[in-house]
């Protein structure tokens, strides 16, 4: 019974966002003056999160990013139904389009971060130049101002020839916080790792949809079609899902990894896991708040 639901729930996203793309080509083919309706970035992400942080980031990501559609795919969380509720406008914009999925959890579902990333780039791919994968706890963001170019323009003037961009990691301490503060993740969260602390060698994926095939078997990484790959800002390849060169100055863009947040929040996280089934320890928190010390903030650069 439950293997049936899950696979029902993983069709269901399929066929939403079948029906989701669907609409908007029957909408082209209406339009008054058939303009094209096809949006420069979108964002593919499983949620597991309490709703003012995903509420936080979704505004974030499309009002300073150029973000134009978050998909977010909530795994077997009960509390669905509220999230909804925090999205509301969103969803009502078409901003957010958001998909439970009862049931399925790294338990149910082997590899479940790939299946889902898959499943979305299959899906949304002919309706968006860029399709990002990053979590609810990762922030792009500008390292230096940007004269009021956004980051999904960025892509659009620099990225269009390329199978995808590869984003190194900055991570983000507690910051000094064992109590969830009552600020919002930017405003709490300043202190960071080093630059060239090893961790923030890791990159998540922003893929050309033009040239993307499908997740390899680490979510963070891409296979590309045959002269096709992943560079970093510069334009330099990008092999694999670690990219020390991208770390030895400060890049144009990063993502900014709020891995711990405060010590009560990194308990929750410790006991839910991740959508990949891994789960952090209380050792590792100590060693982010010991390293991560470096005074740093995401800037709304305009």
């Amino acid at each position: 019974m439950v293997m049936r639901v899950i696979q029902q729930s993983l069709i269901a996203i399929l066929v939403g966002l079948y029906l989701y793309t669907k609409k908007d080509d029957l909408d082209e083919s209406s339009s008054v003056d058939g303009g094209s309706k096809r949006r420069h970035l979108a964002v593919c992400a499983a949620v597991r999160d309490t709703p003012e942080n995903v509420v936080e980031w979704v505004q974030y990501h499309h009002n300073h990013i150029g973000v134009d559609t978050l998909y977010l795919m909530v795994t077997d969380d009960p509390g669905v139904s509220i999230l909804e509720r925090a999205l509301e406008s969103w969803i009502r914009r078409g901003v957010v389009e958001l998909y439970p999925l009862p049931y399925v959890n790294p338990r149910t579902v082997a590899q479940l971060q790939v299946t889902l990333y898959e499943s979305c780039l299959e899906a949304v791919q002919s309706q968006h130049d860029f399709v990002g994968f990053w979590d609810i706890d990762e922030y792009v963001a500008p390292v230096a101002r940007t004269n009021g170019s956004t980051f999904a323009q960025f892509l659009m003037d620099n990225m269009m020839d390329v199978g995808g961009l590869a984003l190194n990691w900055r991570i983000v301490g507690p910051s000094g916080h064992t109590t969830k503060p009552t600020g919002s993740v930017l405003e709490s969260y300043q202190l960071c790792t080093p630059w060239k602390y090893h961790e923030n060698e890791e990159i998540k994926s922003i893929v050309n949809t033009k040239y993307a095939v499908k997740p390899l078997s680490d979510p963070h990484t891409f296979e590309y079609q045959p002269g096709y790959y992943a560079v970093d800002c510069l334009k330099r390849r990008v092999v694999g899902g670690r990219h020390p060169q991208g770390i030895e100055n400060p890049p144009l863009y990063a993502l900014y990894h709020f891995v711990t947040k405060s010590w009560e929040e990194y308990r929750e996280k410790m006991r839910r896991g991740s959508a990949m089934g891994n789960r952090k320890t209380k050792a590792y928190f100590r060693h982010i708040q010991d390293i991560g010390t470096v005074p740093c903030s995401i800037q709304i650069h305009t």
